[in-house]
């Protein structure tokens, strides 16, 4: 998971600081859908691979079942089908094993990814500026590419877009 920080500066100029949070909050929500659909993805994933196992098994007992019965001749072929049944249900059940904890820890992280940006949004969106006139401005900033990252800008915010900044801007990682 990508690294997200956060800042809150304040600028004067209301069209371009609500244009900044504008966009921020667009690629927040886009981000948010981008987590939900990753989850689902998962475990839709982990649901086909479940049935593909249950598949898999059968055939393997049916064709060991048909080795026992058949011929001399058919018995060594029908073992050997077997044989490669068996293997490839346990390879498809090591997959579902190995992406059960995968899935279960990628949703509990993506759920709780979610509810802090939504939290974030939330806080920002309540948020009221002391002095008159002044307006907040949300910059945020992640790892990642293409539609999965995250970058707003603004000439108003972009000095206070830094790793520590001055004291009196809001900012968490």
């Amino acid at each position: 998971m990508s690294a997200l920080s956060f800042v809150v500066t304040t600028g004067s100029d209301a069209a371009e600081s609500n244009a900044v949070g504008h966009a921020a909050a667009t690629k927040l929500c886009t981000l948010i859908k981008n987590n939900k659909k990753a989850a689902e993805s998962t475990t839709a994933r982990q649901k086909h691979l479940i049935p593909e196992i249950v598949n898999l098994k059968t055939l393997s007992l049916k064709s060991e079942e048909a080795a026992y019965v058949a011929k001399k001749d058919d018995a060594p072929a029908l073992t050997l089908f077997a044989g490669y049944m068996h293997k490839k249900m346990k390879e498809s059940l090591a997959a579902l094993e190995n992406l059960s904890p995968k899935a279960s820890v990628a949703a509990a992280a993506l759920g709780y990814t979610d509810g802090r940006l939504d939290e974030t949004t939330s806080v920002f969106n309540q948020a009221v500026s002391s002095i008159p006139g002044t307006e907040y401005c949300l910059q945020a900033k992640s790892g990642g590419n293409g539609n999965n990252k995250i970058a707003t800008e603004d000439a108003v915010c972009v000095a206070a877009m830094q790793i520590d900044p001055v004291p009196g801007f809001a900012h968490s990682k």
